[in-house]
This record gives structure tokens, sequence and C-alpha cells, in this order.
């Protein structure tokens, strides 16, 4: 799968009901911030441009986004609070 992909079943209507919990927030939100990542990374995989310190941060923060999830649905799941 691309990244892409990863992003489009993400964000699909019939997907979304089921990772709204671990992502919250909107739609919207969520898909705009994976196409974010996606495209840096899709420059960088393809050598179409070196990355920049706004990439390099805009990274960061996704990074620290998704990890920040991650742990929410672990915690989650780890009390039980999974549907």
């Amino acid at each position: 799968m691309t990244f892409d992909n990863y992003q489009a079943l993400i964000s699909h209507g019939e997907n979304w009901t089921d990772v709204e919990p671990v992502f919250g927030g909107t739609r919207t939100r969520t898909s705009g911030k994976l196409k974010e990542v996606g495209g840096i990374r899709n420059d960088l995989f393809h050598f179409k441009r070196e990355i920049t310190v706004e990439d390099h941060q805009t990274l960061a923060v996704h990074r620290n986004w998704l990890l920040n999830k991650i742990k929410q649905a672990e915690a989650r799941r780890a009390s039980g609070a999974e549907r």
C-alpha cells in the first residue's frame, strides 16, 4: 500500500466511524495532516527536493501527534474502554 492509500482508508466515510475514537477531531483535519506528511514523503522518496527546516518541523509535529494518538489508544485498550 502507498501512504496515500493509508490516508484514503483512514479518512473514508465508512471507515472514519471506526478510527475516529483513535484520531479524534474531524476527518478533514486528520486527512489534511496525513496528506501533508504524504506530500513531504513523496517529494523526498522520489528525489524531487531536499527536506527543509519547515518540512522537518512539520514532520516532527505530526509524528508527535500520531505517537500521542497511539498512546491514547493503547491506554483505552488496556482499560477496556474499546468499543
